[in-house]
């Protein structure tokens, strides 16, 4: 843009100088119009998307479902709110992240006039009982969140590992 200007300052130099004196002074103008453009760039992180598969349980209740949901969630830390279960299960559980099922199959039926229901979700077991008043955890196994047992098979088994006798143990 200098160098235009230059340019025609020199040009106009030459011609007045070329020019015969006798001649008319004469003034050149130029104007020079200055244009700024500024760019502003900015960068953001990639972001990535993780998508989760819908929790479903096959042939489930949907309140049965909802249980079920609720205690991966207690159990992974999503929420302090945990399902209505048996308290010594509950003590079991110690929330932190863990990955949990998503998908697995019901067995519902009728035992001596309640509902119950039997759960399956990858190797976790559930135990539920609905007498009326909803859904509630009354036994199962979950590895997933590294509770073993819990219910009326461990309490059978701990009751034949005090009965029986064998090393270490009385009778």
């Amino acid at each position: 843009m200098y160098r235009r200007i230059a340019v025609l300052l020199v040009l106009a130099g030459i011609a007045t100088a070329c020019a015969p004196e006798e001649a008319v002074e004469s003034t050149t103008t130029s104007t020079t119009e200055a244009t700024t453009s500024s760019t502003t760039t900015t960068t953001l992180p990639p972001t990535t998307t993780t998508t989760i598969p819908p929790f479903n349980i096959e042939d489930a209740p949907p309140r049965l479902e909802k249980v079920i949901q609720q205690f991966y969630a207690y159990a992974s830390g999503d929420t302090p709110n945990p399902p209505r279960m048996a308290p010594p299960i509950l003590n079991g559980i110690k929330p932190a992240p863990v990955k949990t099922p998503r998908s697995g199959v019901a067995s519902v039926g009728v035992f001596k006039k309640d509902r119950v229901a039997a759960v399956k979700m990858n190797d976790d077991i559930f135990l539920l009982v609905h007498n009326g008043d909803g859904w509630r955890i009354v036994g199962g196994k979950w590895p997933s969140i590294s509770v073993l047992l819990y219910g009326a098979l461990a309490l059978a088994w701990s009751r034949w590992w005090v009965q029986t006798p064998g090393p270490g143990r009385t009778s």
